[in-house]
């Protein structure tokens, strides 16, 4: 690849990384299941809580998806409360897709809760 090529590949990453900044990050978290799989196209994948938290501190998620389940003790359901303690919920907004019935429970109780103090 000659210099000029390569200067307009780096160019396009950086004006793609700039509208994605503008456009804000839609975020799922899921330690195996790829977002695809649910016809998300174009989500930034956090596959434990501690990558899920640092997207979310970063404040630039506009919508997230959780699994409760992430591997071994870490759940999803440690991001939402976070979010709760912290006020931090992507304006488009926060769902559960996970397939543990009573994790997906505890995470959508948090949820409501939320969106029943900002209604």
């Amino acid at each position: 690849m000659d210099g000029q090529v390569k200067l307009m590949v780096s160019e396009i990453a950086r004006k793609e990384g700039e509208l994605r900044a503008m456009l804000g990050v839609r975020l799922f978290v899921d330690d195996q299941r790829e977002p695809e799989w649910f016809g998300l196209e174009g989500w930034v994948v956090a596959r434990t809580s501690a990558e899920a938290l640092a997207a979310l501190s970063a404040g630039n998620v506009v919508e997230c998806s959780l699994d409760h389940d992430l591997g071994g003790d870490d759940t999803g359901y440690k991001v939402v409360c976070w979010m709760e303690e912290n006020n931090v919920w992507p304006k488009v907004g926060t769902q559960c897709h996970s397939a543990n019935p009573v994790g997906k429970q505890r995470i959508e109780a948090v949820i409501r809760r939320a969106n029943a103090q900002t209604a």
